[in-house]
């Protein structure tokens, strides 16, 4: 399984473009439902505080160092079962020049 860590609208975790839930792929691991409980708060963080009008103002890199602490957390606990990439998401401009933040 490789798992992209990425805001696109309502989701923020993708399996093969499409929008996915850790509860629904290891719906018994514990250590992963707390993950994704911080991930989905992280999230919000995005929804709540980015304005398109004026994209430049969000705090990007806050941003990408809580999401990237997570998706290390993420895959440190799945090692075995599933790949992390984390991906900026199309809001910040630098996805265009660098679109995956290695792990």
């Amino acid at each position: 399984i490789v798992l992209d860590i990425t805001q696109a609208g309502a989701s923020y975790l993708w399996e093969d473009g499409k929008p996915v839930e850790l509860a629904n792929l290891f719906p018994k691991d514990k250590q992963v439902a707390r993950i994704e409980k911080r991930l989905s708060e992280w999230q919000g963080e995005l929804e709540r505080h980015y304005k398109l009008q004026t994209p430049g103002l969000f705090k990007w890199g806050r941003y990408h160092e809580e999401g990237i602490r997570l998706a290390r957390q993420l895959q440190a606990v799945l090692i075995d079962r599933a790949v992390i990439r984390y991906c900026r998401p199309q809001e910040d401009r630098q996805s265009r020049f660098a679109p995956e933040i290695a792990l």
